[in-house]
């Protein structure tokens, strides 16, 4: 089954929070009819800046039919990622490489309840796009850090990962102030995200980590009161961290944070409302983060808020978002891993991390002088082989 893209634009982007118009066309190159999936997914660095630029066809929602040898064109979007979107900087041709998957099955497959799924080709494309990029003004944090929001011909947006930004009918940038990356105060309101909050919260509101604000005598969390014993003295310690697994900006976020005598954590993907209290950190004062969800103080390390046993907290580091190192060796998140050799251990990408800017970053994959490691243990250069394989369906 074999299926070529070509990808052209069509017009000029009308403004930096539009999609750029495009066109896509599908080739048949083999010799079988073809069903397509009516959806494009793209992603994949450019060629000048470590992000991804996403596809979305406008087409009927049934599977085309491509005969063999034959092409079909449709009309598609290319949306811009907000890490793209800068402050005074006119319209730019960037050259841009995707990878996109098409999703293709057997003509004969179609309505067979027990027939195969749709298969996902990836197909390199190369194209040079013009973006447009000014008029864009940030809102920074009230703790320094960009947040998700920013201005744009007289309104607010909020930046989404995976999408076009989405417009804050009712905020005013005249007043608009981001608290948090994903919490803004504007006519009197709190936002959260792209919505306005079902409970307004009493008192000023202070920004103070990408999970932790103070209004009036509370400490809130981005879902609501984190409960913290004594909010006078509380405070978030670093400016918060993706959460495990997250691999953007824009994803989940979590954070560590103490008051004067216990430490608390919390993420926006695995806790409820209030934060959670690390009892077993027993030197609050001394905790620092370590990226992710990882912190450790002058004897531990901890693991989304629990201690990790038998870690060393002065000689951890972290070598990625889920391998780390001590004095003892490698660890895989929580997990001590005896038969690794620490000497001679690096890191290796894995089906997923290679579309990513960093291949490493991420990567669940290792090797020493013994062989091949996958997160909690040994492979096989078989194993590694299929994963690597698996790469086309994802």
């Amino acid at each position: 089954m074999t299926i070529a893209l070509t990808l052209r634009v069509t017009g000029p982007q009308p403004s930096a929070v539009a999609p750029i118009p495009a066109e896509a066309t599908w080739t048949n190159t083999g010799e079988a009819d073809i069903a397509l999936h009516p959806w494009l997914q793209a992603n994949g660095p450019s060629a000048q800046h470590s992000t991804v630029f996403r596809l979305r066809a406008i087409q009927a929602s049934d599977p085309l039919i491509v005969a063999a040898g034959a092409r079909h064109t449709a009309p598609c979007e290319i949306v811009v990622p907000p890490t793209l979107l800068h402050e005074d900087e006119a319209a730019t041709d960037l050259s841009v490489h995707f990878e996109v998957r098409v999703y293709t099955k057997p003509v004969e497959a179609l309505g067979d309840p027990n027939g195969q799924d749709f298969d996902l080709v990836p197909v390199p494309i190369d194209i040079d796009i013009p973006v447009r990029r000014n008029g864009i003004a940030w809102l920074d944090t009230d703790y320094g850090t960009r947040s998700r929001f920013f201005c744009h011909e007289g309104a607010v947006y909020y930046a989404r990962s995976d999408d076009l930004p989405a417009l804050l009918d009712k905020a005013a940038v005249a007043d608009a102030r981001a608290v948090t990356c994903s919490i803004l105060v504007s006519n009197g309101k709190l936002f959260w995200s792209r919505h306005s909050a079902k409970r307004q919260p009493k008192g000023e509101i202070t920004g103070l980590s990408d999970v932790f604000y103070r209004a009036g005598d509370t400490i809130m969390t981005t879902y609501g009161n984190a409960k913290v014993a004594d909010p006078a003295t509380f405070e978030a310690i670093g400016p918060g961290e993706r959460s495990l697994y997250m691999k953007d900006d824009y994803g989940y976020r979590c954070g560590y944070g103490r008051d004067a005598t216990q430490a608390y954590y919390f993420c926006e993907s695995t806790s409820p409302t209030k934060s959670n209290v690390v009892r077993t950190c027993k030197s609050p004062e001394t905790l620092e983060p370590l990226g992710y969800c990882f912190a450790r103080d002058t004897t531990s390390v901890y693991l989304e808020g629990k201690r990790i046993a038998k870690a060393d907290g002065p000689s951890f580091r972290l070598l990625n978002a889920g391998f780390g190192q001590d004095k003892r060796g490698i660890w895989f998140n929580d997990t001590f891993l005896d038969d690794v050799h620490a000497e001679t251990f690096e890191l290796i990408p894995d089906s997923r991390s290679l579309r990513d800017p960093d291949p490493l970053a991420h990567t669940s994959w290792g090797r020493d002088a013994k062989g091949l490691i996958h997160s909690f243990g040994r492979a096989t250069e078989d194993d590694y082989a299929k994963e690597m394989a698996r790469r086309r369906d994802r």
